[in-house]
């Protein structure tokens, strides 16, 4: 593995309804007084040491404990470019019980890395159904020389607009593909029902820009205004697996 990720990983998506999706995201060392807003995706990146330390125990956890990285059918193990952050992402053969709310303790990361790393904080740990997967490549993933890079869109809102949003997400998600080195798109539908992500997987983010020429996506117009809050954040693939792996 190189200094940013993994020049082998494969981000795999399963667009199948039996499977329950587990998002972490966390967050390392001093935030400061004030947060500086998400630098642009073509920046530069560097790994920081609590970065670094946290990465590598997660992979020492997913070595230790085969179960987990045989029990989730397919994962990726991501480095923030931005904020000193780190996000695991793994799909899940749902339980006899049903689909669960609550991220169960086997499927977690969360335990590992707050002893890992003292100055860890947990921004989200939470559960998704995927909702529908685009993209111009089957399977959905992307294979580049450094490894793929995967973007965040993560809409917030109540729960009586999670519906609205995902709908208006499916009408104009089909024209966000014109986007050079954009491969698939893949909405998610939080299981508590106050949130959306989606999980876009890139070769380069050295047109990200012309993704907001679109439209819907232009400063003066975005689908989601007035139905649900807007966060981005991007990433280098550390560690991927899948069926295939």
């Amino acid at each position: 593995m190189n200094d940013r990720g993994d020049a082998q990983a494969a981000v795999t998506i399963l667009e199948d309804r039996d499977l329950v999706a587990v998002l972490e995201r966390f967050e390392f060392g001093d935030p400061g007084p004030d947060k500086p807003s998400i630098a642009p995706p073509t920046r530069t990146p560097s790994v920081r040491p609590e970065q670094r330390a946290a990465l590598d125990a997660v992979l020492a956890h997913l070595e230790r404990d085969h179960s987990f990285h045989k029990d989730a059918v397919a994962g990726v193990v991501l480095l923030g470019r931005d904020h000193n952050r780190l996000a695991v992402y793994t799909q899940w053969r749902t339980p006899d019980s049903g689909p669960p709310v609550e991220v169960p303790a086997p499927w977690s990361v969360a335990d590992v890395l707050l002893r890992a790393e003292p100055t860890t904080r947990v921004l989200e740990t939470r559960t998704y159904t995927v909702e529908f997967t685009l993209g111009h490549r089957q399977p959905r993933h992307a294979r580049r020389l450094g490894g793929p890079l995967v973007h965040f869109g993560m809409f917030s809102f109540p729960p009586a607009e999670q519906d609205v949003l995902l709908g208006l997400a499916r009408q104009h998600a089909p024209g966000s593909l014109v986007t050079p080195g954009l491969t698939s798109v893949n909405f998610h539908r939080s299981l508590d029902r106050t949130r959306a992500l989606n999980l876009g997987v890139w070769e380069s983010f050295d047109n990200f820009m012309k993704l907001l020429d679109q439209p819907g996506f232009t400063d003066e117009q975005v689908y989601w205004e007035g139905v649900a809050q807007f966060h981005p954040d991007y990433f280098d693939v550390a560690h991927a697996w899948g069926p295939a792996s």
